[in-house]
């Protein structure tokens, strides 16, 4: 084939116990990166990863889906497919899983992480994507997570530059972010508030009455 290039994007998590409010939801990987369909994740954990400590579950056959909508989510990326009455009939899959597994699956695969029910552990792990060269990506896809730092500051007292930028050599073309394909309905939106809102509160972040008052 055309040969694979590797994201410049790549993530790593830490997983807080017991904050199952925020565990990652049922998602696609597509709608948050674009670009190619033919995108594979790779989630690796940074420890052994046991059914309790929160690794990823994918959910069987759901590639076929289709793209699927989206609803607010307090987790990573603040969104959830919306899954449909068919998805019902699909099985979900984890395994406990050892230093050195890699799990693999396509950007259309729908998969979400397990509650971290673990009081004193945090579950620590790395997403890294690759898709064959010359595929469409976005420009999200060639910076740092969030953009949080430039890549100067990634790359600052490196010893080496052999490394640096080297995805300007391999072949890809970028194609614009869609917005259709992150956005909420104004009911999702709207209800999306209320959870951040309500989140917050409880997590004493901020004082506020959300209850409905009638008046009269």
């Amino acid at each position: 084939g055309p040969g694979c290039f590797p994201h410049p994007l790549s993530i790593i998590r830490m997983v807080f116990p017991e904050h199952t409010p925020a565990t990652t939801p049922p998602h696609q990987d597509f709608p948050n990166n674009q670009g190619s369909t033919k995108l594979t994740a790779a989630w690796i954990p940074l420890m052994a990863c046991p059914a309790e400590l929160g690794p990823l579950r994918v959910l069987q056959g759901s590639h076929r889906l289709g793209v699927l909508p989206l609803q607010y989510h307090l987790g990573p990326g603040n969104r959830a497919a919306k899954l449909p009455e068919s998805a019902s009939a699909l099985a979900w899959h984890c395994s406990d899983f050892a230093v050195g597994d890699v799990l693999l699956f396509g950007a259309m695969t729908v998969h979400a992480a397990c509650h971290n029910l673990k009081p004193d552990w945090l579950r620590l792990s790395v997403d890294f994507r690759f898709q064959p060269a010359g595929e469409p990506l976005t420009p999200i896809c060639l910076s740092p997570h969030f953009e949080r730092l430039s890549w100067d500051d990634v790359y600052r007292g490196w010893s080496s530059d052999r490394l640096k930028y080297y995805w300007q050599k391999n072949k890809y073309v970028t194609v614009d972010w869609d917005e259709s394909l992150h956005a909420l309905s104004d009911e999702d939106a709207e209800e999306g508030l209320r959870m951040a809102l309500e989140y917050a509160a409880h997590r004493g972040e901020l004082t506020i009455d959300l209850s409905e008052k009638r008046k009269g």
